[in-house]
């Protein structure tokens, strides 16, 4: 046997050494992880948008209004976030009103959710309808990036000037500028969406986004607010007439009051003169009995005047009691603040 050669275990084989394990998964799982919540957090709002679209079922009631505001998909999801609620008075006021109790309110976003006024009145068909398309509206206002606010703020400024009317302007220094000045354009962004018919093309095509039919709301809030508008128009023009045949018939009837009295003292001088047998003549008295004749027919003519012109009077001061009633009546019926009638 040679020493030199090298000898080997008997049945034993050549171990290569364990290989190193690598555990990437322990590293790429956290990064994902964070990547993961990053991105849901990104995109939770549309999430939410998709969540609700899917689960929130509306009243039946308030699925008659979304019908007829016939919105895009985007619209929808906007609305259905802000899952909108139709509601009577009580509830109404604990939802909207703040301190504010000198306006009528009919719908209010609050809390990233949606609430409309039930109003009952048929005349005012449509008016819960843009209520709430007014309201989803300032829904997607708030969701704009900073740039995108700025240009529709630059839009709807553009658009109020050749938009507004002597009503849209009333509003606004009665109520927005005093009780929401900070949100002009906010108020704006709904206003003329809902309201204004023309528009310049960029804010018509911004609408877009929101309505397949804005057309359509805008109709109906020029019906609803076309009501209020005939009203009060016709129940101002009554007004100027009832003002000007008032100063008429005062006018008159202190004419006729003095004319009267007047003719009174010159008749009964006639008359004892006559008695006296003042007169020279027949013709000279038959000539002053009849110019006191004529005066008493003019006298006459003039009472018959006062009176038709008081009869009209009268006339026109019903129609005015029963227009300002309906006017009463259209407001009293978008007033959440009006306590029911009691029932027996």
């Amino acid at each position: 046997m040679n020493d030199n050669q090298p000898t080997y275990p008997n049945n034993t084989a050549y171990r290569q050494p364990p290989a190193k394990k690598h555990h990437w998964w322990k590293i790429i799982w956290p990064i994902a992880t964070i990547g993961l919540v990053m991105l849901l957090m990104a995109n939770s709002r549309t999430l939410l948008d998709f969540y609700y679209l899917k689960t929130f079922q509306p009243g039946q009631g308030m699925q008659k209004l979304i019908d007829r505001i016939d919105l895009t998909n985007q619209g929808k999801r906007i609305l259905y976030s802000a899952q909108p609620a139709l509601i009577g008075d009580s509830t109404f006021n604990d939802k909207c009103r703040g301190s504010e109790t000198s306006s009528n309110i009919i719908g209010c976003f609050v809390d990233n959710r949606i609430y409309v006024f039930d109003v009952k009145n048929q005349e005012l068909d449509g008016i819960r309808e843009v209520t709430l398309a007014h309201e989803m509206l300032h829904a997607a206002y708030v969701r704009l990036s900073n740039n995108e606010k700025s240009q529709v703020n630059k839009w709807v400024e553009e658009a109020f000037t050749k938009c507004s009317t002597e009503d849209l302007k009333a509003r606004f220094s009665e109520y927005y500028d005093k009780y929401e000045p900070a949100d002009r354009d906010n108020e704006l962004h709904s206003i003329l969406g809902t309201e204004c018919k023309d528009l310049p093309s960029g804010l018509e095509n911004y609408y877009r986004r929101f309505f397949n039919n804005r057309a359509g709301v805008v109709a109906m809030s020029a019906a609803y607010i076309g009501q209020f508008n005939e009203l009060t128009t016709q129940i101002n023009t009554l007004v100027k007439t009832l003002d000007d045949l008032a100063t008429s018939i005062n006018t008159q009837t202190t004419e006729y009051n003095d004319a009267a009295e007047e003719l009174t003292r010159e008749i009964a001088d006639f008359n004892t003169r006559a008695d006296n047998g003042a007169f020279a003549s027949q013709a000279a008295f038959d000539a002053e009995r009849a110019a006191l004749m004529t005066e008493v027919g003019r006298l006459e003519t003039m009472r018959q005047q006062i009176e038709a012109d008081t009869n009209t009077y009268n006339e026109k001061k019903a129609q005015y009691d029963k227009l300002s009633l309906n006017l009463q009546s259209l407001n009293n019926s978008i007033n959440s603040q009006l306590a029911p009638a009691p029932s027996v």
